[in-house]
């Protein structure tokens, strides 16, 4: 609150809790994942196309280097565990949002949603561990092996 310029007072009049302060803050984390996923040149994308728009957005050098620019999932996941109840539940609500979206990007039904599981997943994960090495080439290589193994995805079922 010091470095702020704030007050626990004024703190409080802002926000009912640090787990209120905690979820707007993840609100607008998550609106802004959700733009650069859906929106910014991919709006009319579907299918293998936005797949490989998204990858190549997602698994970048540049969402790797810059964090609280970028996705709240893998951004803030392991503090979210941690949260209150409130929280986890607002998380959850807006993650499994963005699961629709891609989903439906896929094609909808329960395969579109395994795939968006997946895919999000993968990515998710290869963020983390791109982030957690101290090798920047060795973060490079896992999102590019990462990209890679999302453009050869497995076709959709019939």
């Amino acid at each position: 609150m010091d470095s702020a310029g704030l007050t626990r007072g004024g703190f409080y009049a802002h926000f009912r809790s640090k787990a209120d302060l905690f979820g707007q803050a993840l609100a607008f984390a998550f609106d802004e994942s959700t733009l650069n996923l859906f929106e910014k040149g991919h709006e009319a994308l579907t299918g293998d196309a936005w797949v490989r728009a998204a990858a190549r957005r997602y698994l970048s050098p540049r969402h790797r280097g810059r964090p609280e620019e970028g996705c709240a999932v893998p951004a803030l996941g392991a503090e979210v565990a941690r949260a209150p109840v409130s929280v986890r539940r607002l998380f959850e609500v807006r993650l499994r949002r963005v699961l629709d979206e891609i989903a439906e990007r896929l094609g909808g039904g329960s395969e579109g949603r395994r795939e968006a599981t997946v895919l999000l997943s993968s990515w998710v994960g290869a963020l983390v561990l791109s982030r957690a090495v101290a090798d920047p080439r060795f973060g490079e290589e896992i999102l590019a092996q990462v990209r890679a193994g999302t453009s050869r995805r497995a076709p959709r079922a019939p």
